[in-house]
């Protein structure tokens, strides 16, 4: 009965261990970026803050992540626009090369004196050799100044 003790823990244990383990990444990026109206734009990024399975390669690409093992992921984006003085919509999606394509979208109106963040976050599947961007989109009749990005991503299942 010990043993059995024994070798239920060390599974558990186990387990534990593993899901530390899982591929994640996390980058941002500060650098002022102007959005086009009605044009969809690519997210860049210019820091690398996490990435424990070289999910990114900056160097090769400063838009994607890449998936390195199939399973579900959770993905959270954050982007802040400057205000242009227009309240007309700002989007924000998350994209796959995935059989899924956009597995999130969220659009919400900008405010006419404050620039507005927009967080997103979604739970996915993915296949190895996928990759992800983070598009954004506003109407707001001018330019409008993307001032900062985050995107997290982590797989949390192997389903």
């Amino acid at each position: 009965m010990a043993t059995d003790f024994d070798t239920d823990v060390q599974a558990l244990y186990d387990r534990v261990a593993a899901a530390k383990n899982q591929p994640a990444c996390s980058i941002s990026g500060s650098v002022v970026r102007p959005g086009a109206n009605a044009t969809t734009v690519t997210c860049t990024y210019d820091t690398e803050l996490y990435d424990n399975d070289a999910m990114v390669n900056l160097g090769v690409s400063n838009t994607q992540v890449n998936f390195t093992a199939t399973g579900i992921y959770i993905a959270s984006a954050r982007v802040s626009f400057s205000s242009n003085g227009n309240s007309l919509g700002r989007q924000v999606s998350l994209v796959t090369t995935g059989i899924l394509g956009t597995v999130a979208r969220k659009t919400v109106q900008g405010e006419t004196g404050v620039g507005i963040a927009i967080n997103l976050t979604a739970l996915f599947h993915a296949t190895i050799g996928d990759t992800m961007t983070v598009t954004l989109r506003q109407n707001s009749g001018l330019s409008l100044n993307v001032t900062t990005r985050r995107l997290h991503v982590a797989k949390v299942s192997a389903l």
